[in-house]
């Protein structure tokens, strides 16, 4: 059983055999990324992340309820792009995630601290292949937006302390 939970080239494989151009979804999945940097309370609809949900409507309709080799894990990166646009879907997010991890690189060897640190804590979203895009993408941004949080806070803190050392003095 773990071997099929660590798995991730099975289901791709099963996607590959079964998706055609018939039942493909043209980017179904893809559409909540273009409201991920929009809060919750501002779009009171905002759309969530279905690309789990979409895949397990395509594996309802590829497995039989009862088999006993059903456990089925997030849609990966990879199967999600085929399950979108079939060959065009791999080439489409090898490119996205090429440019991702090029500009995570670039920050990463910056003489930048803070690009640095940035980088190191945005790489830990992008080397796990079993989220889908959209998880990948808004996990990368939460996880900015307190990287950046925190960094001003303690910009902050420091210039209140150094106030606070000159009225001490």
């Amino acid at each position: 059983r773990f071997v099929h939970r660590i798995d991730f080239f099975s289901p791709f494989a099963q996607v590959v055999s079964e998706i055609n151009m018939s039942n493909y979804v043209k980017g179904k999945t893809y559409k909540p990324i273009l409201y991920t940097f929009i809060p919750r309370f501002i779009l009171k609809n905002k759309p969530i992340d279905n690309a789990d949900e979409v895949y397990m409507k395509l594996m309802n309709n590829l497995k039989h309820v009862k088999d006993k080799n059903r456990t089925i894990i997030s849609v990966s990166i990879l199967t999600e792009a085929w399950i979108n646009y079939l060959g065009k879907g791999i080439y489409i997010i090898g490119a996205i995630f090429s440019i991702l991890i090029m500009v995570v690189s670039l920050f990463y060897f910056s003489n930048n601290v803070f690009l640095k640190i940035l980088s190191s804590c945005l790489i830990i979203h992008m080397l796990n292949f079993n989220l889908s895009l959209k998880q990948i993408i808004s996990g990368s941004y939460q996880l900015f937006i307190v990287f950046i949080l925190l960094y001003f806070s303690n910009i902050l803190l420091e210039m209140f302390t150094k106030k606070l050392e000159k009225k001490i003095k």
